[in-house]
């Protein structure tokens, strides 16, 4: 009976010694220096388990050794041992990795219908302006606003009067015509290569740029580009060619 007894103590032993040696633990789960609040702490080896606070922050029994699980939806599952390195001022520091949601396949359908106007953001038809042309328009803008009631008559803009005076509004549709002429070039950038310019306009491949930029500085044709006249943009094209390889000739 003694020696059973002696059995049983003894295979007992190494277990009361580990549970003697199991304290509370207290640790922080972060991710980027972050703390992850709600997450899953379990200690595997003594089967206990725990959820951090808003801050990251939990306490455990633990031991060295114990195998530490830190789980969430929103991070990925994280198995580590508890020992004296991941300890930083009595604080037992866990990196964890976001969870990241990878989609199969996400498909872009083009509703050429979804516009401003559609979703009633402006009325329908309405002008609109770029930025340039909206400076213009309030610095020049001489509509009168009527007021009724007991402050009835009629108010004058005094901006466009300063503004002419000043020649702001000379400014202002200067910038004007450098937008219209940066999205002109911008536009036959895109519409034609340099192969395409040399082939159709008979322009010489080092001077295709030149004459982008000869094109756009004529203010009749970047008119017609505008107003989206392809017809007589081509037309404009091909008579503003013949001048500009004449202008090369002159000036070889």
């Amino acid at each position: 009976m003694k020696s059973k007894l002696f059995v049983m103590l003894l295979f007992a032993l190494p277990f009361l010694s580990i549970a003697q040696d199991r304290v509370v633990r207290k640790g922080m789960v972060v991710s980027d220096a972050t703390g992850v609040e709600d997450a899953l702490v379990v200690n595997y080896t003594a089967q206990l388990e725990t959820r951090t606070d808003f801050a990251g922050n939990f306490s455990i029994k633990a031991q060295t050794g114990d195998l530490l699980i830190i789980s969430d939806y929103k991070i990925e599952e994280k198995r580590i041992r508890f020992t004296p390195d991941i300890v930083n001022d009595g604080l037992a520091i866990i990196n964890v990795r976001m969870a990241v949601t990878e989609l199969e396949e996400i498909i872009v359908y083009k509703n050429n219908n979804l516009t401003s106007e559609a979703l009633g953001l402006v009325p329908k038809g309405q002008r609109r302006y770029t930025p340039a042309e909206r400076r213009l328009k309030t610095a020049s803008d001489m509509t009168p606003t009527f007021f009724v009631g007991t402050m009835a008559g009629i108010a004058v803009p005094t901006d466009p009067i300063i503004n002419a005076i000043t020649g702001r509004t000379k400014m202002l549709r200067k910038e004007l015509q450098v937008e219209k002429k940066e999205r002109v070039l911008e536009a036959l950038s895109g519409m034609y290569t340099e192969e395409e310019i040399a082939a159709e306009f008979a322009i010489p491949e080092p001077y295709t740029d030149g004459f982008l930029y000869f094109i756009a500085d004529e203010p009749g044709f970047t008119n017609k580009f505008i107003k989206n006249n392809a017809g007589l943009v081509k037309v404009e094209m091909t008579r503003l060619a013949a001048e500009y390889l004449q202008r090369i000739k002159n000036e070889e």
